[in-house]
């Protein structure tokens, strides 16, 4: 699941969707969630980085697209959803 963060999930390969089996649904969305949240966002050239911008801002405007028209058909975010503060990531 974490091939869906490497280069900031900018390849041809990207995971866009995670099937993951009931029994097993509670914990990994737990792990997955808790992933997600200890990932340093920044300059990809520091070795503290784990996630680097995304290419263009037509890029991130497209994704800001992604995530708001899921939200508007009923996808709960359990972290993120909105552009990350300057807290956060500075770029």
């Amino acid at each position: 699941a974490f091939a869906a963060f490497v280069a900031s999930g900018q390849t041809c390969v990207s995971g866009k969707r995670i099937l993951v089996q009931r029994g097993v649904f509670d914990e990994f969305r737990e792990k997955f969630v808790a992933k997600a949240r200890s990932l340093r966002l920044g300059d990809p050239m520091l070795p503290d980085t784990d996630v680097g911008p995304v290419i263009s801002k037509p890029h991130l405007e497209r994704i800001d697209d992604q995530v708001q028209r899921a939200l508007e058909h009923g996808a709960q975010a359990l972290c993120g959803a909105q552009r990350p503060d300057s807290q956060r990531c500075s770029l």
